[in-house]
């Protein structure tokens, strides 16, 4: 089992991912992992909240405050998705919170 991502850890798009919004959502394309993504339009948000490093609660209450539902699993979802994305090389962490 994994570690559970902080709730402050500040993390950012990595800029090795090429990005482009179609119709509102994203499609990424890793050339280091060889892969395209197709983000829906939650993953396309979280995309868009990564534009500038932003900690993980950031991203959570500004979720939280766009979709109804459980904020715990609200958070536990973006967690698990930005667990991937970061397996996946398509985000890194950063040190530093610009906002």
């Amino acid at each position: 089992m994994r570690p559970e991502l902080e709730i402050d850890r500040v993390l950012m798009r990595s800029p090795e991912i090429f990005a482009a919004e179609i119709g509102g959502d994203f499609a990424l394309m890793s050339r280091q992992n060889g892969r395209y993504y197709a983000l829906n339009s939650t993953a396309s948000q979280i995309w868009r909240e990564l534009e500038y490093p932003s900690p993980v609660g950031r991203i959570a209450a500004s979720l939280s405050q766009q979709y109804s539902g459980d904020q715990a699993q609200i958070e536990a979802d973006l967690r698990q998705t930005l667990q991937e994305w970061l397996e996946q090389r398509l985000i890194t962490v950063t040190s530093a919170d610009p906002r």
